[in-house]
């Protein structure tokens, strides 16, 4: 049996007309079922514009749900960042972690690197690398619920 995690972080573009609702109800909470099945942890953030999702199971699961987010009309531009196999996971506890949430600053840093066409996106894959690191563990310490 191989045992090989496989992490995937991509970027998409929130296409028009995908309430916050429809996230919740039509990708949140089917994921977290369908997640739970195939083994598969991890993070969606959203916000207005954009999803980040950070996926971590095992490397047949987590490529065919990498394929279906690909052809699923809700995301555009779909950028995958990211895509290698990993020892542990960082959102073990989280079928599917969700968080709406402002930008936090490791998020905005890598969505606005990916959305500059003009500059080569790898021209430093030690950079890319380490801000995608600092992507990771910021979801992944984020606060349960947010302070009062």
């Amino acid at each position: 049996m191989d045992d090989t995690l496989l992490q995937v972080c991509y970027i998409s573009r929130r296409a028009d007309g995908v309430s916050d609702d429809d996230v919740v109800t039509h990708i949140v909470l089917p994921a977290m079922l369908r997640n739970r099945w195939q083994d598969i942890t991890g993070c969606l953030w959203f916000d207005e514009d954009h999803f980040l999702q950070v996926l971590e199971g095992p490397a047949v699961e987590t490529s065919s749900m990498m394929d279906r987010i690909l052809t699923d009309d809700r995301h555009l531009e779909v950028d995958v960042v990211s895509e290698h196999a990993v020892r542990r996971r960082h959102f073990a506890r989280f079928s599917m972690r969700m968080l709406h949430t402002a930008r936090p600053a490791s998020v905005a840093e890598l969505v606005e690197s990916r959305a500059k066409p003009s500059e080569p996106r790898n021209a430093s894959i030690g950079d890319t690398r380490g801000l995608l690191s600092r992507v990771v563990d910021e979801l992944a310490r984020w606060p349960l619920m947010p302070a009062t």
